[in-house]
């Protein structure tokens, strides 16, 4: 798999050079020629990829005290952007938040994502999401699995269709809102641009302190920062397409003994997912399920996955 020094020198050599030579020079002496870019494997973030705490509709709003910026949760796929001394040097997947799947050899090559930036840290992570125009069929899935794909002829086939929209940087300016206006400065589309929900899917809407001394203030939980949250409508079920693979009888841990349907992998709040129980015998048989279907998926309370039927 080719690494990114190799994409910079070969747009050297073609005369049309991505960085300078006493740049690249840094980038192969601290990183080696071997070790930047795409890799097998999970690599660790810079920063950690933290989840958002999820209000519904008709509950009460957290951080009211607080002057909170409102922007559209995209439905796509989360990806890290490592920039060393304002070069891209690494791409990865969120998977658990802690570390995720090397994809620069693919964001390389989406125009929406520069290969250069201006900033004041000499290390700065940059996150957003893969998204792709809103009548793709299976948006997240298609964005997910273009990105994963290890064949980058394949990829070429997609690329034309996923979009990076950041939102957030950890080379923060004192105001989230002066965050987005520094990226949108450096080129990209931020969750603060118009016109997104036109464009691409939404699983509802963002609130984040404005304020960054008192967004880091507030702090951590294991799993999401206190002083933002995703606001979401409970009758907005999040359902995705996949084809049933197998269906396996298992004993639970009352003893009791269920099928289980497994199918090829789908992303639901950013949880993969392939595998659902299907209760008992009885429920299966009133799906009308058979192995090579399109089934719907879904996680029941945002918690627990589910088939609620076949298309």
């Amino acid at each position: 798999m080719s690494n990114i020094l190799k994409h910079y020198a070969k747009a050297y050599y073609a005369g049309d050079p991505l960085i300078d030579d006493k740049t690249y020079d840094y980038l192969e002496d601290k990183y080696g020629r071997n070790s930047v870019g795409a890799k097998d494997g999970e690599i660790k973030h810079y920063k950690p990829m933290y989840s958002l705490d999820k209000v519904y509709v008709g509950e009460k709003l957290k951080l009211q005290e607080h002057k909170l910026v409102e922007t559209p949760k995209l439905d796509g796929l989360a990806i890290s952007l490592l920039y060393d001394q304002g070069i891209l040097v690494r791409a990865l997947t969120r998977g658990d938040g802690i570390q995720g799947q090397d994809v620069t050899d693919k964001a390389l090559v989406l125009m929406s994502i520069p290969p250069q930036i201006n900033c004041t840290d000499d290390i700065v992570q940059i996150t957003g999401e893969i998204v792709c125009p809103k009548d793709t069929e299976n948006a997240r899935n298609f964005a997910s699995g273009a990105m994963n794909l290890k064949d980058m002829t394949k990829f070429a086939t997609r690329a034309d269709s996923l979009f990076f929209v950041a939102y957030s940087t950890s080379d923060n300016e004192a105001t989230y809102s002066e965050d987005m206006r520094y990226l949108r400065s450096e080129g990209f589309d931020t969750v603060l641009s118009e016109g997104l929900e036109e464009l691409y899917r939404t699983d509802g809407r963002v609130f984040r302190v404005d304020n960054n001394v008192d967004f880091e203030e507030l702090g951590y939980t294991a799993k999401a920062p206190r002083g933002a949250f995703a606001l979401k409508d409970k009758a907005d079920v999040a359902v995705e397409e996949a084809e049933l693979l197998k269906v396996d009888w298992q004993v639970g841990a009352s003893g009791a003994v269920c099928p289980v349907a497994y199918f090829t992998e789908v992303i639901i709040d950013d949880a993969k997912i392939t595998k659902a129980t299907l209760h008992n015998a009885g429920f299966a048989e009133s799906l009308d399920l058979e192995i090579g279907c399109t089934v719907l998926v879904t996680r029941h309370g945002a918690v627990i996955p589910g088939i609620i039927g076949r298309k």
